[in-house]
């Protein structure tokens, strides 16, 4: 339970200076908010977020099979027990949250159409910049 606190308290500074830098993108015309974005994304700010992202996602898996396999463990130490059942509960509740306000801040129209004040589109530069992969079209057997 320390761990999972621990782990969420070093993460929460990384999340706070990750939102103001996108923020700040978002206002860049597009020319600059391309290049911006695709420094941040290589930033170790940004790998330190995902190290601690994944590192997070492990111990909450690891805890949520412990909850499940664990029926003596309510009984030898019910305020540990009661304690996991409520971070395991509340984290995605945060996770939505979190995914809630990426959308109101930079316009998502993946849930229902939820929409920000500043609602701009994706840079035309960002998306030129993206790799594709080119495919064949299977041709019949004759």
């Amino acid at each position: 339970v320390l761990l999972h606190l621990g782990l969420q308290a070093v993460q929460l500074p990384f999340r706070v200076l990750l939102h103001r830098d996108l923020r700040a993108i978002a206002l860049l015309p597009e020319s600059q908010a391309a290049n911006s974005l695709l420094q941040l994304s290589r930033s170790m700010l940004w790998y330190g977020n995902r190290a601690l992202g994944f590192l997070n996602c492990v111990w909450f898996v690891a805890g949520a099979l412990w909850l499940c396999s664990s029926s003596a463990c309510a009984k030898s130490a019910p305020l540990l027990h009661a304690l996991a059942v409520g971070i395991f509960t509340v984290n995605p509740v945060r996770y939505v949250v979190t995914f809630l306000w990426f959308c109101y801040t930079f316009s998502c129209e993946a849930v229902g159409g939820l929409t920000s004040p500043g609602t701009r589109r994706t840079p035309e530069l960002l998306v030129q910049s993206m790799h594709t992969y080119p495919f064949r079209e299977a041709t019949a057997a004759q």
